[in-house]
This record gives C-alpha cells, structure tokens and sequence, in this order.
C-alpha cells in the first residue's frame, strides 16, 4: 500500500481579499466585519468588489458558474444546497440567488467564481481508483464542473484511505488539528493546525500515467476537523 501525495500543493491561510489560480478564485465575505453584524447588501458589494478586483487581474477570466459556501454549518443535504441556490451557473443571476441566504444570521461565507477550462487537445486514459474510501463525507453538489463534499472527522478518530482523482481545494470551516498517516496508517509527523478559513489547493493530474494521490490522516486534536472539499472535475 502506497500512501502518496500530489507535489503541487498550495497551502495558506485564511483567505484575505482574492486568491486566484487557473482553474478558480476565492474570497471570503463577512468575515471582518465589526461583531458579524453585517447585511445582505454590504455582503453583495463585498462580493461585487471582488469580482471587479478579479476582472482587472484577470480579464481574460470566463467563470462557469459561482459557489457560495456558508462558514457557520454547511447544507444539510444536496438538496438543501440546491433550494438554497448555493451554486449558479455563469455569473448574471449571482445576486439574485445569494440575497436570502445572505440575510440570515451568519459566521460569513466563501465565494468562488470557477473557470471553463480549455479542452485538451489529447484525451488520455483517465484515472480509475481501486482504493475504496470516499473522499468526503457527503457529496453535496456534483455537476459538470466541480463536486463539493462535506467532510467532518470526530475529534480523536481518521479519516478513511482514499484517492484523489481530480484537482481540489479543501476549506476549514473551523479551527482544527490533522496529522498525516503512512502506509502503514501509523502517524507520521508532527500535526498541522489550521484556523477557519484556511485552505489547500492542490493540483492531481486526472491521466492514469500520472502519479497517485492517495493518503489519510487522523485527528488529533479536541475539536472536530469540518471542511468542504470542491474538486474541479471539467
């Protein structure tokens, strides 16, 4: 058993103002302001200054559609992220579909705008997994651009072996503790601690030829380890 992990990772904090790379871009909203009294409106220009931050660095940048995703408890279902309209295709009927949820008492959300990705001119052989375990703990949206996943480790307890197939980001919601398992799912270094908000990005080549990314890891710590992980599948 190989336990493995991509070499293009991205690891920072909790997001200030505009990350962006080729295949995304991420903001936070809400999250600065005095005491988390902030309103539906001032979110939606927080929102709209962002966008005309990420057009000027990138006017070339054509989102397929937007994701917001709230800090203080994700969707309960899959369904419940479609009622709520976390998701939208392109970028016109953003406003539209936030304001409600914006206006309810919140800890703040992270927004990204993801990318149409080139299509490739040589189709090679895709990956196809033999390790059984899941990479999250519920599938909360899968389209044709992006699954979003839930994922929540009890403190004191690990993650199951699974195999990342595509490129993804995962995003704490809250502060926690995780500790890397080798292939002997015996712990491996010392522990990482990761406040809310802060993210890894990290890059998996979908063809069989290309490395594997396969790994797991405990929770060591007294709080729970509650994330979303949005792997970009177009």
């Amino acid at each position: 058993m190989l336990v493995a992990r991509s070499t293009a990772s991205l690891r920072l904090p909790g997001v200030r103002g505009l990350f962006m790379n080729h295949r995304f871009a991420m903001w936070s909203l809400g999250t600065s302001t005095r005491d988390g009294c902030v309103t539906a409106a001032e979110l939606l220009a927080e929102d709209r200054q962002q966008q005309l931050e990420l057009a000027a660095r990138n006017p070339t940048a054509s989102p397929c559609g937007r994701l917001l995703l709230p800090l203080a408890a994700a969707p309960s279902s899959a369904d419940q992220l479609r009622r709520q309209q976390l998701w939208v295709d392109g970028v016109t009927r953003t406003e539209e579909c936030w304001a409600r949820m914006m206006a309810q008492p919140q800890m703040g959300f992270m927004a990204l705008a993801v990318f149409n990705q080139q299509p490739k001119t040589a189709k090679l052989p895709p990956r196809v997994t033999h390790v059984p375990g899941r990479i999250g703990s519920r599938l909360l949206l899968a389209n044709a651009f992006v699954n979003v996943w839930d994922f929540h480790v009890p403190p004191l307890s690990s993650c199951e072996l699974h195999e990342h197939l595509h490129p993804y980001v995962f995003i704490n919601r809250t502060t926690c503790q995780t500790q890397g398992l080798d292939a002997e799912l015996q712990p491996a270094g010392p522990a990482t601690t990761f406040n809310a908000r802060d993210f890894r990005y990290v890059e998996v080549a979908g063809d069989a030829t290309a490395p594997s990314c396969i790994h797991a890891f405990q929770n060591p710590g007294q709080d729970a380890v509650q994330q979303y992980i949005v792997e970009f599948v177009a």
